[in-house]
């Protein structure tokens, strides 16, 4: 089963001069793009709005608490870390000289678990670096080092960058980096966040790109930010926490299950697909399954086993490559109300713990009575991830109704 906050995946160890494009890049030609993406690429030029990035940046975090072997992060309910990372790292960045294998040296991937570009994919990377002088990097050095035009400055502050290297891809197509840093006088540490925004292998205009990056400096510079959880976060605060690529993943996923609804038999299945085959949500149409979790739900309580309902619910074979029937699960009820419920299954392996979360939901669409499931590409890396699914499927009247998010 797919671990959730942090992946077991080798990457294998090669030389990488420069992790982050805008110090040191090889420009070349970009890569090649397919013939699909190319002709769906908005070519319109992005418009950098100030406002707009003051207005992401004011927005609210429902936050995922992750640690590391240095210090506690605090990401998006959406994100997740890899710490498996792999590769050797030499980067000077203004007067602060990077070396992935000297001591005090070490980094985490920060993963997008929302598919937008048709696979989960690594949104940023964050370096920690030991050194003492406090003022080895600043905005002020990292601009005059880079003072060619094709590094386009959009955006920048004390301890952050946002700039338009476009220059690099086709003509028309926006590429656009992040680059964030704040010194940890406790730790006598650099934590350095970089990303980079273009559309490769998906479509994305320009402007959705430069707003990902908006998103991106959103993230870095609440990564220290220990805002306690909330438990009571609405459904209009996950939406709000989203980007424009991400909600379109769940309003494509929505409108799939609409458009099959009318055509499906009772007691059929339809998983909506995204670009890469992925499949975030099921729908189960029909009263049979509607009907046995509105009558054995409330007979459980948070912490019980739930093997006995999900037995009653999928006793069919094909339903078993889900996992859910497996007895060593050991699915416990995390979360109910009298319409749906979220499962977690802890279990370890080598000396870890690792868990996983499953979210079903009994509604009515168009009249028609479903019965909503996450699937494995959704595989909410977190309790907060679930609750965004439970709140997606117990809104889910709304959205297609109003084919927003």
């Amino acid at each position: 089963m797919k671990k959730l906050i942090l992946k077991k995946i080798k990457i294998p160890v090669l030389i990488f001069l420069l992790c982050f494009s805008s110090t040191c890049r090889n420009e070349t030609a970009p890569q090649k793009q397919n013939d699909e993406t190319k002709k769906n690429q908005a070519q319109e030029k992005a418009r950098f709005d100030l406002k707009e990035l003051e207005k992401i940046l004011q927005k609210k975090m429902i936050n995922l608490k992750v640690q590391t072997p240095t210090l506690e992060l605090y990401l998006p309910f959406h994100y997740s870390l890899d710490q498996s990372s792999s590769y050797l790292l030499l980067w000077k960045l203004c007067d602060l000289e990077i070396n992935s294998e000297s001591k005090g040296y070490s980094r985490v991937l920060i993963e997008n678990t929302i598919p937008y570009r048709g696979h989960i994919s690594t949104s940023a990377y964050v370096h920690l670096v030991q050194n003492k002088d406090k003022t080895a990097v600043t905005t002020e050095k990292f601009m005059e080092q880079h003072k060619k035009a094709y590094r386009k400055i959009l955006y920048s502050d004390e301890n952050s960058l946002i700039y338009d290297t476009s220059v690099f891809e086709k003509e028309g197509m926006g590429r656009y980096e992040v680059l964030y840093f704040k010194y940890i006088d406790t730790l006598k540490t650099y934590l350095i966040f970089t990303s980079e925004h273009k559309a490769f292998g998906f479509s994305a205009s320009n402007q959705e790109l430069l707003e990902q990056a908006f998103h991106s400096l959103w993230i870095a510079k609440n990564l220290l930010n220990k805002v306690p959880l909330d438990t009571s976060a609405s459904w209009g605060d996950y939406q709000n926490a989203l980007s424009s690529l991400e909600k379109k993943v769940f309003t494509k996923t929505i409108q799939q299950l609409k458009a099959k609804l009318p055509d499906m038999k009772a007691d059929s299945l339809f998983s909506a697909k995204l670009d890469g085959n992925f499949e975030l949500v099921t729908m189960i149409k029909g009263k049979n399954k509607y009907d046995i979790l509105k009558k054995e739900l409330k007979k459980y309580q948070k912490g019980q086993t739930a093997q006995p309902l999900l037995e009653l619910l999928f006793p069919e074979k094909k339903q078993q490559h889900l996992g859910l029937l497996k007895k060593e699960n050991n699915w416990k009820f995390l979360y109910k109300d009298k319409n749906g419920f979220i499962i977690k299954s802890s279990y370890d392996f080598h000396g870890r713990n690792y868990h996983h979360y499953e979210v079903f939901y009994s509604t009515e669409i168009q009249s028609t009575p479903v019965l909503l499931y996450t699937e494995r590409g959704a595989d909410p890396v977190s309790e907060q991830m679930a609750m965004f699914y439970f709140h997606l499927f117990k809104n889910i009247n709304h959205a297609f109704n109003s084919h927003l998010m």
